[in-house]
């Protein structure tokens, strides 16, 4: 239905973006339309302009003033329903999209299939702050495609992932997956899960397929389906016997030589059947924050700045490094150490060139840099330990208010700092410790 027309509607509109908005959805010298599934099922219809969609979208363009143009005045979309569609078109219309968890993916889609690089930049931002264990694997899929511009959403769908491994490969878009991501996944080291509940959520999604492509799902046909890649990067010997047994041989995934070897590593404590890795992952790498909060304080370059920070847990723990605040798009030269608390033996040390990419401290984005140990700390506890730290390069944030004790995954962490450097600035710089469970 056209909206109501005020007399001279034009003039009361200053700027043509006012007036290309009034349009919006809007029967008034509408010259084609669109039907579109609603989410209730119905059938819907938006009314469009053909003019207004082609100077926002080559793909339109070709399709309505092309030499193949279409001089339908009604066209039916099947690969979208009503509210991607609108917003695409009110992003058209007006420069302005509303997006939400329930559309913000087709929004994207529809960006992608008719060319428009900044709604494909909207669509990414809005997805980097609502990515969790539901949608990150999906997310991902999407991000993947756009990785070196989104290095960092890439990257916290990946952390989400690890820290989150069951929930994110109970979510419904697992099985939809492109076997890519799967490889990717198993692959990773940092997975938090049991090596039993990754291989059934593998054999789940080999089922998909199959159901998908018509095949029967039986051992050889998985098998095919997941491919080497996936099956070779499941770690079958850290799975205790009776899941072995019960869950995979039965899935019968394993050709017989391999089933043969890993039954007789199991039941005669053999060497490890060569082609499985026979270490458990690490799990998702915990963060405990050692500030309350976090502000940009501006730019501020540093050739030289350390710091020593003693540290002391509850239980026992591996660290993996810690997380440094950096500036967008610098590089810093660091070298990080944990000692004993005598300070006479080096049992981690890192010293490298790291560039800064965009993370999060609770709700603030910020750029820094993990720096990661080549092999762990191995922290025992109620023991003092020694971190030190030197760096060099451009910061923009800082922490406030240092916690002197905090809990994290079930662990104490108690914090003092060097009498002399109380008051250093990288005291500030220096927010996580970047741990994992023993």
């Amino acid at each position: 239905m056209a909206a109501f027309l005020e007399k001279d509607w034009q003039t009361i509109r200053a700027t043509i973006r006012e007036r290309t908005r009034f349009m919006f959805n809007n029967d008034l010298i509408s010259d084609v339309k669109f039907t579109v599934q609603g989410s209730d099922g119905s059938t819907k219809e938006i009314p469009a302009h053909k003019f207004v969609l082609s100077i926002s979208s080559p793909v339109f363009y070709a399709m309505f003033y092309g030499p193949m143009a279409d001089a339908s005045d009604t066209i039916a979309l099947s690969d979208c329903e009503y509210e991607g569609l609108s917003e695409l078109f009110r992003f058209m219309y007006s420069d302005e999209v509303n997006l939400s968890r329930s559309c913000v993916v087709q929004v994207l889609y529809l960006a992608e299939k008719y060319i428009l690089p900044s709604l494909v930049s909207e669509c990414l931002k809005y997805l980097r702050e609502i990515v969790d264990e539901s949608n990150a694997l999906c997310i991902l899929a999407h991000a993947s495609r756009y990785s070196e511009q989104n290095k960092d959403l890439v990257k916290r769908c990946w952390e989400v992932i690890d820290e989150h491994t069951e929930q994110a490969i109970q979510s419904e878009e697992f099985v939809k997956i492109d076997r890519s991501i799967l490889e990717a996944l198993v692959d990773r080291d940092s997975l938090n899960i049991q090596e039993i509940n990754l291989f059934e959520a593998v054999n789940k999604w080999a089922e998909y397929q199959c159901e998908l492509k018509g095949l029967v799902a039986d051992g050889c046909v998985k098998r095919s389906v997941i491919g080497e890649k996936v099956v070779t990067k499941i770690r079958f010997p850290v799975m205790k016997k009776l899941e072995f047994a019960s869950v995979v041989l039965d899935s019968n995934i394993l050709l017989p030589h391999e089933a043969f070897d890993l039954t007789r590593y199991y039941c005669l404590a053999s060497q490890s059947p060569r082609g499985f890795l026979s270490t458990k992952r690490i799990g998702g790498l915990k963060h405990c924050q050692m500030f309350d909060s976090v502000i940009n304080f501006g730019w501020a370059h540093y050739d030289e700045m350390k710091c020593t920070v003693y540290l002391r847990v509850d239980k026992a723990i591996k660290v993996h490094g810690i997380r440094l605040f950096g500036s967008d798009g610098e590089q810093q030269n660091v070298t990080l150490e944990v000692l004993n608390s005598s300070g006479n033996v080096v049992m981690a040390h890192k010293k490298g060139t790291i560039a800064s990419v965009q993370l999060q401290f609770k709700s603030t984005h910020f750029y820094g840099s993990d720096v990661l140990f080549e092999q762990p700390a191995d922290l025992v506890q109620e023991t003092v330990y020694c971190l030190k730290v030197s760096f060099s390069g451009s910061i923009l944030w800082h922490g406030e208010d240092m916690l002197q004790s905090v809990q994290c995954s079930g662990v104490t962490f108690r914090f003092s700092a060097d009498e002399k450097m109380k008051k250093s600035a990288l005291q500030k710089e220096f927010p996580e410790i970047l741990f994992t469970l023993k």
